[in-house]
């Protein structure tokens, strides 16, 4: 309110310096959130003579109701509660709606929240207090800087103990040296002056105490902590003990020395302890350094988690038994050995050298107990025990066993078996050798922290109290189902408007997506890609209607419900011509070339053999006669009926026709004809008024014929009627040799 008289004063005062000025007083201001003020418009210019002024707030016009005229120049306004952290105030004279004057109203916040302590430099040291700190929070739109002073007020009077430009404060000239101390913090800027309430804070209540002093002991089965918070103060101590994100409360009621005994520990491993106090309502100290300790080993928190996996029968009814146990953590100092225990119905004890972690024995069919004894220096540290059931017997089993992958777990649900049950154990393992197995009493497990990609074998046990049930087997589960395999594409066989695509595919993984179909992507550098799916059973496509001698771009993609893989691209170039029709014409023309030849070599030989058969020369033939009584005028009877004549020694077609024109149709009428009958009567041989015979020699009677070369010659014939005609005659010739001898002449 003072800021509100100081405007006020001196707008009354400077009335009469302003009659001929309009405008808005004061020039600037700054209110506290939700206070009031009163702010003034002189509109004393000839251009709002009449004095009728309205105001408007970030322009929207504000009731006239909270505006007085209190002359002809000067009107208030009255701004009550105001909560604007910004505001445009504007004056305005009615008649001409010009703009007289403005300004801007900031707003500002008191200071609330004030805290002030003391504490140490370090936080390691003790005794007087060292530093006093005060705290607060403020709220401002002012443009220009707010300086901040802490006072302390004591009897009366003001001391300023340290100044800032930021809402804290510490000194360690001015430390307050008493029980309490009074302090006032204020703020100003160049508009305004503020400061808070006085606040009176106590020592023991707003004194930040030193570190700790900390000190752990490791025992066999616990730690025990202890510290020292504040020497030489009777005075109750709430403190904090924190190990591995655990926080305990402790209350020490004897001269700041506390303890505390941290039992719920693991055996052989790391743990990191620090511990910080406080008064009673004071802030805490700092965390003292932590102290990190390693663990023994518990013997009561030891557990082996002992199991088996039991293979099958051998040809010598032995059972091979892989016992298996958590091992020992490798940060447990001490010598540790195994030694297993394997107790038979017939109460026979056989012991088997054993690792860290398994141990391989060999057992009958029969019930068997294996105990496990675990040695820490030769003394007994912890013994455990695992049932082998009989080999062959019907055992209660876990039914519908169901595996379900997701996120790379792998989900394992199951049915109970009949009867009770103390729970169940789940193994797997991914390559028989390393196993993994936990219990658990609900009827399904989650299998996680899995090898991505691998399948594995999941066995589900039931427990019996002491013995076990029979196992149940889900195989091959993989924990997660990838990509197919890669796909090689080996052959492109391209002609002139399709091509086939050969591929293989490669790589297959066990875990890899079951292939449903392929995708044949193929296409040119100025064509869209086009694309054909193939079933899964087939690795080739025919890829039709292309364009002939042009580049293609192909890739093959194998899909599955997973996903699919593509390979990279293949190009091919198309053919300008079918290929085909350029095999079809080589090889024909191949065929026609090979008959041409052989065409000619058949004739040429033929023809050779033609040259080279000789021809009998008729100069060196002489004629035989037939001999025998009576058969003169047989011959020329036969000649002039036209029956063959032949000789003893003579073959069919070697005989000698005469062809006579008188004839009937039903006599052979060629030389081919008479030379195919099979009985023939003989024909005389017509002899010449010189005793010569004069014969035809035809060269289309027989192939035999030795006389094809020599012309034919006509004689004269004469018939029962006298009459003259031409008769053909056909000779056949015996040539002997010049020393063999003749019966003929």
């Amino acid at each position: 309110m003072l800021k509100i008289i100081f405007v006020e004063s001196v707008v009354v005062n400077d009335i009469g310096q302003q009659e001929s000025s309009c405008g808005v007083e004061p020039p600037n201001l700054s209110l506290l959130w939700g206070s009031d003020a009163d702010v003034f418009c002189i509109h004393s210019c000839p251009d709002c003579a009449q004095g009728n002024v309205y105001w408007t707030l970030n322009k929207g016009r504000l009731d006239d109701s909270s505006s007085t005229t209190i002359n002809s120049t000067h009107t208030r306004l009255a701004l009550r509660n105001f909560t604007h952290h910004v505001a445009n105030l504007q004056c305005h004279c009615a008649q001409t709606r010009q703009v007289l004057g403005g300004l801007i109203i900031r707003d500002y916040t008191k200071l609330d929240n004030v805290r002030c302590m003391w504490h140490y430099k370090n936080g390691n040291s003790g005794g007087v207090p060292e530093l006093f700190t005060c705290t607060w929070t403020y709220h401002s739109h002012s443009l220009g800087v707010v300086y901040y002073s802490v006072l302390s007020r004591e009897s009366g009077s003001e001391v300023e103990l340290c100044r800032s430009e930021v809402t804290s404060c510490t000194t360690s000239q001015n430390v307050p040296d008493g029980s309490t101390a009074r302090v006032i913090v204020k703020a100003q800027a160049a508009e305004w002056v503020i400061q808070s309430e006085p606040q009176e804070f106590s020592l023991f209540q707003n004194l930040r105490m030193m570190r700790p002093r900390l000190r752990v002991t490791v025992f066999s089965a616990h730690l025990l902590a202890e510290w020292l918070a504040f020497p030489a103060l009777d005075i109750p101590v709430c403190c904090q003990v924190k190990h591995n994100q655990v926080i305990r409360n402790v209350t020490l009621t004897e001269v700041g020395q506390g303890e505390l005994g941290i039992a719920e520990v693991d055996s052989c491993r790391y743990y990191t302890v620090s511990v910080r106090c406080a008064f009673s309502e004071a802030p805490w100290s700092d965390w003292s350094n932590g102290v990190t300790v390693l663990t023994r080993i518990n013997r009561k928190k030891v557990n082996l988690h002992l199991w088996r996996e039991i293979g099958a029968p051998g040809r010598d009814g032995l059972r091979d038994v892989r016992v298996m146990w958590k091992p020992i953590p490798s940060a447990c100092r001490g010598t540790f050995t195994f030694a297993l225990n394997q107790t038979s119905a017939n109460e026979t004890d056989l012991e088997g050298a054993c690792g860290n972690s398994t141990c391989e024995v060999r057992v009958d069919q029969n019930q068997q107990t294996l105990r496990l004894s675990v040695f820490d220096s030769a003394a007994l540290l912890v013994e455990e025990s695992v049932h082998v059931p009989v080999s062959g017997r019907s055992a209660p089993r876990v039914s519908d066993l169901q595996t379900r992958t997701e996120d790379g777990s792998i989900l394992v649900s199951w049915r109970p078996p009949p009867g009770p049950v103390t729970g169940y154990m789940v193994d797997w393992t991914h390559d028989g050798l390393q196993y993994h197995w936990s219990r658990t009493s609900s009827l399904n497990f989650t299998l996680r922290d899995l090898l991505d990609l691998k399948p594995y074998n999941i066995t589900v046990t039931p427990l019996l109290g002491d013995e076990t049930g029979g196992a149940s087997s889900a195989q091959r589960v993989c924990s997660r189902i990838g990509d197919p395999g890669s796909v090689s594409i080996y052959d492109v066989q391209a002609r002139d408007t399709s091509a086939i695509v050969r591929w293989t595919l490669r790589s297959q993984e066990a875990c890899s997506g079951v292939i449903d179909s392929y995708s044949v992507y193929y296409r040119t550098d100025t064509e869209p890609e086009l694309n054909v799916t193939v079933h899964h059973t087939k690795q080739q496509v025919v890829l039709k209607h292309l364009t002939p001698d042009t580049q293609y771009r192909v890739q093959v993609k194998a899909n599955s419900l997973a996903g699919s893989r593509e390979i990279r691209e293949m190009s091919f170039t198309t053919k300008r011509f079918d290929p085909r029709i350029i095999r079809v014409l080589s090889i024909s023309g191949i065929v026609a070339f090979i008959l041409i030849l052989a065409v000619g070599l058949i004739c040429a030989v033929q023809w050779r053999n033609f040259q080279e058969k000789a021809v009998p020369d008729p100069r060196l033939s002489s004629l035989a006669l037939w001999s025998g009584p009576g058969r003169e005028d047989k011959r020329r009877q036969d000649f002039f009926t036209g029956q063959p004549f032949h000789t003893p020694s003579e073959s069919v077609c070697e005989r000698v026709y005469t062809e006579t024109p008188w004839l009937d149709d039903s006599q052979p009428t060629s030389a081919t004809d008479l030379c195919d009958q099979t009985s023939t009567a003989e024909k005389p041989l017509l002899q010449s008024s010189s005793g010569e015979s004069s014969t035809l020699l035809s060269t289309e009677s027989c192939s035999s014929n030795p006389y094809r070369s020599q012309n034919s010659v006509e004689i004269p014939v004469f018939k029962s009627k006298g009459k003259q005609s031409s008769v053909t005659t056909y000779v056949t010739l015996d040539i002997f040799e010049e020393d063999e001898p003749r019966d003929r002449k």
